[in-house]
């Protein structure tokens, strides 16, 4: 199962030059920002699944972001990968980026190692949010 010890450190990838939209947003309204986030298991959770996990962000995007699992799902090669899917929603709180705050919310899908270093893979899709990061 999931390790209880999860920090990971990635690229976040987000668009936005003024403002964040969902996916369908306008290139030309677009840019590529990175950094990195501390992630750590959080309780109480109130995930179907048990998990829930709480990040610092750093680089050009800071806040906090809250991941609530929906659904932790094996493939049939996961007794040799170890490698599980996991879905569900972050809400980012008091999102800075560009001398603009909001909040912003997000899909997650993503694979997860269970064992080893638990590399994690996870693309997260704007689904809205607030403040002046979302149209």
């Amino acid at each position: 199962m999931l390790r209880s010890g999860i920090r990971l450190a990635g690229a976040l990838l987000f668009t936005a030059v003024g403002t964040l939209g969902p996916a369908s947003a306008d290139a030309s309204q677009c840019k590529q920002v990175r950094g990195h986030l501390d992630e750590v298991p959080l309780a109480p959770c109130a995930s179907p699944v048990g998990l829930c996990t709480v990040a610092r962000m750093f680089g050009s995007i800071h806040g906090e972001a809250v991941f609530t699992a929906a659904a932790i799902t094996p493939s049939g090669d996961s007794p040799l990968t170890g490698v599980v899917f996991v879905t569900g929603d972050t809400v980012i709180e008091d999102a800075k980026l560009a001398g603009h705050r909001g909040t912003i919310d997000l899909k997650n899908a993503a694979a997860f190692r269970t064992t080893g270093d638990n590399d994690l893979a996870d693309v997260q899709t704007i689904i809205g949010g607030t403040g002046k990061l979302i149209r």
